[in-house]
């Protein structure tokens, strides 16, 4: 008996291991924040994607029309099949990507994205200490600004200046105001 009150007590005095509780995602966001291991491969990562980008867009100007057919289909299988072929330079995800950015959304003004991912990488690597909060929110009132007087001016002949963004816009725009008062 008295070996089984002792079992029952060291039983019972065992603890359980306990789980430490998990943090909130705000909390464990702030925790990246000052990782530098993350920092520095998320701000290099962002710098890569810039240079890609910057590859994609000017490759766009000069391949377009070739490449306007093959990324009318979807994604997927644009990406997925092997036997379609592009002339982006930055293969086919530059050339849907570029389609994207320029002809499907702001136009010539998406080269003002560049900027701002360029900026965000260096700031994130620490290679750039000023803030640029106020210049990131001038260059997108810019980039909106610019793609819709793009779009005012050359319409849906020539897209890919304003983007669809911007021909959107411009049309409601022109269709409220007239458009020598969009114009204005």
């Amino acid at each position: 008996m008295a070996a089984a009150k002792s079992s029952a007590k060291k039983r019972s005095t065992k603890r359980k291991p306990t789980r430490k509780p998990s943090l909130p995602l705000k909390v464990r966001l702030e925790n990246l924040r000052y990782n530098t291991k993350f920092r520095f491969s998320a701000g290099g990562a962002i710098l890569l994607f810039s240079i890609f980008l910057v590859v994609a867009f000017v490759s766009f100007l000069f391949t377009w029309s070739a490449d306007q057919n093959m990324v009318s289909y979807k994604w997927t299988e644009l990406i997925f099949d092997s036997e379609m072929q592009v002339q982006n330079w930055a293969g086919k995800f530059g050339a849907v990507v570029s389609m994207w950015f320029i002809y499907s959304w702001f136009g010539l003004s998406s080269f003002g994205f560049l900027p701002i991912f360029i900026l965000s990488g260096l700031r994130l690597v620490n290679a750039y200490e000023k803030p640029f909060g106020k210049l990131a929110g001038r260059i997108i009132f810019f980039i909106v600004w610019l793609s819709i007087t793009l779009a005012l001016f050359f319409g849906s002949t020539y897209q890919f200046f304003g983007g669809g963004f911007g021909y959107a816009i411009s049309s409601w725009l022109v269709s409220v105001l007239g458009t020598i008062g969009a114009g204005i």
